[in-house]
Parts: structure tokens; sequence; C-alpha cells
């Protein structure tokens, strides 16, 4: 089986289940709600062969009134097993400015393990099964909740160049399903489900950019039902260290 076509095979038996879930457990209305602008810049530090860490520093709204903002940080640690499988772990922090509800802050540890299904000079794929632990504080009330959320993602990219380096020009794709444990977390801001797919390029071994569309099953304010056409636009920008 030719690559593009295992790609879209296994999207689909990812999306389509995920889509099928999501619709059973909320309540939907199928219009577009709003637009928004995801932006990440990540520091990926290569520390050996098995080992490399990664600091991600973000941002995200809402394009029409801007009603919310929300910035973040994350710093997490990948470590390979072997050629199947990925141990991943991190940290991250995140806080809401809202104009119609209280200002939020939230600390959220994570582990994930990852499986490589592919990992060749011109394609990658692989499913990653991670597990959250989040800690939610309303700034206003002095409010805290806790939340489990395991998170379900299928990603990887496609090169478009036909050279044989791994620089170049490639599409990112990605589906993921977010799965409450324990829903104790009064959201504001419910993500059910995403898809997207992009376009990237790694220029060399030091800066890989990349722009990415996504489709997203949620819901962006307090007082609005779930909706399956939310778009978000998100630029992610990577400052590569000791890959030479």
């Amino acid at each position: 089986m030719k690559p593009y076509f295992l790609i879209i095979y296994l999207s689909a038996l990812l999306v389509l289940p995920v889509t099928l879930k999501a619709q059973e457990n909320y309540p939907v209305k199928k219009d577009v709600v709003n637009q928004q602008l995801w932006a990440d810049f990540y520091f990926d530090i290569k520390y050996n062969e098995r080992l490399n860490f990664v600091v991600d520093l973000g941002y995200e709204t809402i394009f029409q009134e801007n009603y919310w903002n929300k910035i973040y940080q994350q710093t997490s640690v990948n470590y390979k097993l072997n050629k199947r499988f990925n141990l991943q772990g991190g940290v991250a922090f995140y806080y809401h400015f809202n104009k119609e509800s209280e200002n939020r802050f939230e600390f959220r540890p994570w582990q994930a393990v990852v499986t490589n299904i592919a990992n060749k000079l011109r394609w990658s794929a692989n499913v990653k099964l991670k597990l959250e632990q989040r800690v939610s504080y309303l700034v206003e009330q002095g409010r805290t909740d806790f939340d489990v959320r395991m998170r379900v993602r299928f990603g990887g990219s496609m090169k478009i160049t036909k050279d044989n380096v791994r620089t170049g020009w490639y599409i990112p794709y990605v589906a993921e399903y977010y799965y409450p444990i324990k829903d104790d977390i009064p959201e504001i801001f419910h993500n059910v489900a995403k898809a997207g797919v992009g376009i990237g390029k790694k220029i060399d071994n030091k800066w890989d950019f990349s722009l990415l569309a996504n489709w997203q099953y949620s819901r962006s304010g307090p007082k609005e039902v779930y909706h399956v056409t939310d778009f978000a636009y998100q630029l992610q920008i990577t400052k590569l260290i000791g890959y030479e």
C-alpha cells in the first residue's frame, strides 16, 4: 500500500469513530461559530540520540470580538525507547482571559506513549495516547477543580519535495479525540475532537515552520452549544537546537 493511501485509510479509521462518538455525547449545531488563531513557538533541544526536550510558548484567540484569549507554556521530555515506541511527559501552565466569565489558571501535568507506525524519509505516522491531570483555578472565586482526561491523537507528515533529505516542504496532518475520565472542571471552552491538515517547510537543521487549518468539534463560550465547524488556523515555528 502506498504511503498516502495508508495515511488516508488510518485517518478515516480514527476520525469517523471520533465524530460519531462526539456527536453521541454532546448536542451539536451544524454551523460556523467562529474562526480562531493558534500560535506556537517551540524550542526543540536534542540532548542525545534518544532524549530531547521541548519548550512550547503559545497563544490562542478568537478573531470575532476577541472575547477570550489564552496564553500557555509547556515543557516536555521525549525518550526514544526503541524504533516503535517513545515515552513522553511534561507539565503545562495555561491562563484564560475571558470577557464573559472569570479568568482561569490551569496547571496540567501529563504522560504519553507514542507508537510510531512509520518513520521514513518521505513520510511519518504515529498514534499518541496522552493522559492529562488538570487542576483548574477560578481567579475571582478562588475555586479549584480537578479533571483527568485521555487524548488519542493520530498524526504525521508527508514530504512533498523529491530530494533524499529531511529538509524541504511537507504536509502535516492530525486527528485527535478528547475523552474525559473525571470531568469535574466547569469547562467554558470544551474541546471534543479536532482534525487538521496544512503545509510546512523544514528549512535546515535549525528551523521548521508549518501552518495548519484545523476543524474543531467544540464550544467556544459558556452559553454556546457544541458546533462541528469551528475553524482554527495554527501557526507553528520550531527552533531546532543540537540537530546539526
